[in-house]
């Protein structure tokens, strides 16, 4: 592997990237780096890049299994050759960030990421991860969070300390613990969410980050442009699109969006469509609809088994539904 010198320009902009990432930035540092970001002095290219990796190392589990100190050692003999080559010293700081790149080409990158941060903070990163059950978590702060399932959030060990920051990808419900002095701030990819003590539900998928409140007072905004961004109050939501970025926003109308936490369904002359589509997504079904559905459905149901929900529809409409593992077919 070759040894390529870094331009200067690279090196500082990989220092800020990893430093914002790693909540090594005070609050006007981190502002300075956002307008940077947002002028072109930090590429949005080279930001995306190591924000990838970044979130890739935040679905490890076994953090103490890597040996930092073992991959520096290996590492520094590799550079040791052409170091000695060099007439000119180099910063410490500067062998850090040169070496911390070779490491994430040499070791992958969700492990190399991981590497980088305990290179640069010394900092240790909790990461909290569900598979296919959701899970409760109480932050250090005193902050209660639901997880659903497939999530993870990372914070480092300095939480509820200096900052109450955080990274999330996933869905859950924030209960957030209010101190004035420590803003609670959620980064989810693209988007930033920051308040200081309300409840609100935050989904994330492919396309799309939405966040619903419960109460309280929400901010959220695009983390690149802090100008394109919303306040939302109890009963609101809003929807950031990852394509166009537009935040689309008003009154909540999904009387089910903390269904998978509650387990309460509750439907209003809602069309049997929908109801079977939203039953389905619950219960991690494929629903396959062998008929046209016109009937709507008004009724409650509040933690029942799905074959038991499924026979209360039957009963009131005029479908026949077959349900499996991992399906439910409607016919006739």
């Amino acid at each position: 592997m070759s040894y390529k010198r870094t331009s200067k320009t690279s090196q500082m902009d990989f220092e800020k990237i990893v430093r914002f990432l790693s909540n090594e930035l005070s609050d006007k540092e981190k502002d300075d780096f956002l307008s940077d970001e947002e002028s072109g002095n930090v590429t949005g290219r080279e930001f995306e890049q190591v924000r990838k990796i970044w979130e890739t190392s935040s679905a490890l589990k076994k953090y103490k299994m890597l040996d930092t100190v073992a991959d520096w050692a290996t590492v520094s003999s590799r550079l040791k050759p052409r170091l000695k080559q060099r007439t000119r010293k180099l910063p410490l700081t500067t062998m850090l960030y040169r070496a911390a790149i070779i490491i994430i080409i040499a070791a992958g990158l969700a492990f190399g990421l991981h590497k980088v941060t305990s290179l640069m903070s010394g900092h240790e990163s909790i990461v909290v991860t569900t598979d296919a059950n959701s899970r409760e978590v109480t932050l250090p702060d005193g902050s209660l969070i639901t997880l659903n399932k497939n999530s993870a959030l990372r914070y480092n060990n300095r939480f509820n300390k200096n900052n109450r920051e955080l990274f999330f990808s996933g869905e859950a419900f924030f209960d957030v613990s209010k101190n004035a002095s420590l803003p609670f701030v959620i980064r989810t990819g693209n988007t930033t969410i920051q308040v200081l003590g309300t409840s609100f539900n935050v989904k994330e998928d492919t396309c799309a980050l939405k966040v619903t409140v419960v109460s309280g007072r929400v901010s959220v905004y695009e983390t690149k442009n802090r100008k394109n961004q919303v306040q939302l109050i109890r009963n609101q939501t809003a929807s950031f699109e990852y394509a166009t970025k537009k935040i689309i926003y008003g009154e909540n109308s999904d009387l089910n969006f903390l269904s998978w936490k509650t387990g309460r369904f509750e439907f209003f002359k809602t069309p049997t469509a929908d109801v079977l589509s939203t039953l389905a997504n619950y219960f991690d079904k494929k629903l396959i609809l062998n008929i046209n559905l016109k009937d709507s459905i008004t009724g409650v149901f509040e933690n029942q088994p799905l074959n038991e929900i499924l026979k209360e529809i039957e009963m009131t409409t005029a479908i026949k539904i077959e349900h499996g593992q991992d399906y439910i077919i409607v016919r006739k």
